[in-house]
């Protein structure tokens, strides 16, 4: 079990690096007509591969580097956010590991990954896997990434290391707040909310994860006071399960491109959709597939969907944003992502995801 959590949080922290270098290949944003998720066809690359694309690097202030299972807990304390959270005044405890079923999805609260999305299932089927990051990260330039399930050396301090700080979390039910909170929790009613509130280094972050009649959805609002230098900015993120076989890019008018996932496990790929606003993934095997629609989103530097197709890991889609760019004084933007499911035969299976889509939309009745 404790080898799993290791080499589960080793991959969190090293994808990361393999987008950042792929997206290097592909002249950081893709602008061509061909679906996009194969813009780059890597080697074979085992998750020990993965996992040493980022090594420790002394030289840097604060250097990537994994964090083991043991280390997150033991360094809570000293980052100067308690393990134990009811030492803190006004603060419930918070729980390690908590499951939500409501209806045909069950969705699970990851503590290690500070109580963010930790996998997503449909009628007992893996949609999302647990083993990836989900919520936000920030790659801050000449510091790193720092964020869900991503932290920092503190140099000079072993054991010591730098994260997002969660300053509150709420839990509902049936729009009730949850009072009684146990290390491991499973819950289940008509519908469920968390809320976060966190600060990673200059921005504050508050998100929150909601799940009402079959509807997942899930928002991350980004406000800062001071100028703030980015790399990338990923204000969201799904990781599909690898049995994933088809898939689908749309914007308002439909579908824009469709096709298979890569098969062969000794390959991967990725790429960027610009103009794209939701993704459909398939599993032929099982009939059952998910759709993400981007519902709200800031006018200054919109997300685009970018895409790591990784055979045997994931099918990982993230909202991509202020990529090598300046996070402005008095930024407030707010993403908002909502995904659904659906079953379908495999010949149908593009008309009910996009019926499915317009379902998601705001303005549908």
């Amino acid at each position: 079990m404790r080898m799993w959590l290791l080499l589960s949080m080793i991959v969190l922290t090293a994808e990361f690096g393999q987008v950042s270098q792929g997206m290097a290949q592909s002249s950081g944003l893709n602008q061509s007509n061909q679906p996009s998720f194969n813009i780059v066809v890597n080697e074979p690359a085992s998750v020990d591969d993965r996992a040493a694309v980022t090594p420790i690097d002394q030289s840097e202030p604060l250097a990537i580097r994994p964090a083991a299972q043991n280390e997150i807990f033991r360094t809570n304390a000293q980052c100067g956010e308690s393990l134990d959270p009811a030492r803190e005044k006004n603060q419930v405890e918070r729980p390690d590991k908590l499951t939500v079923t409501v209806g045909d999805v069950l969705i699970r609260i990851d503590g290690p990954k500070l109580w963010t999305l930790s996998g997503v299932d449909f009628q007992k089927s893996t949609m999302a896997v647990q083993e990836s990051a989900y919520g936000t990260v920030l790659n801050l330039r000449g510091v790193g990434a720092l964020g869900s399930a991503h932290f920092l050396d503190i140099p000079g301090k072993p054991g010591m290391v730098e994260k997002e700080h969660v300053s509150r979390l709420q839990l509902f039910v049936n729009d009730q707040s949850v009072s009684e909170v146990t290390s491991t929790m499973e819950l289940s009613g008509k519908s469920f909310r968390i809320r976060r509130e966190s600060t990673i280094r200059d921005v504050m972050l508050t998100s929150t994860v909601t799940l009402r009649d079959g509807v997942l959805i899930e928002s991350a609002r980004l406000q800062t006071s001071k100028t703030v230098d980015l790399k990338v900015v990923y204000p969201l993120m799904y990781a599909w399960s690898s049995q994933m076989t088809d898939y689908v890019f749309g914007d308002a008018n439909g579908i824009q491109k469709q096709g298979k996932f890569i098969a062969d496990a000794g390959k991967s790929g990725e790429g960027v959709e610009r103009t794209a606003n939701w993704m459909g993934v398939y599993n032929a095997a099982q009939g059952r597939g998910a759709v993400l629609l981007i519902t709200q989103q800031p006018q200054v530097e919109p997300a685009v969907l970018q895409f790591t197709d990784a055979p045997g890991i994931y099918r990982k889609v993230r909202l991509m944003t202020f990529v090598e760019k300046v996070m402005p004084p008095k930024y407030d933007g707010t993403f908002e992502v909502a995904v659904g499911f659906f079953t379908a035969p495999q010949l149908d299976w593009h008309k009910v995801a996009l019926k499915r889509v317009h379902q998601l939309r705001p303005d549908s009745e």
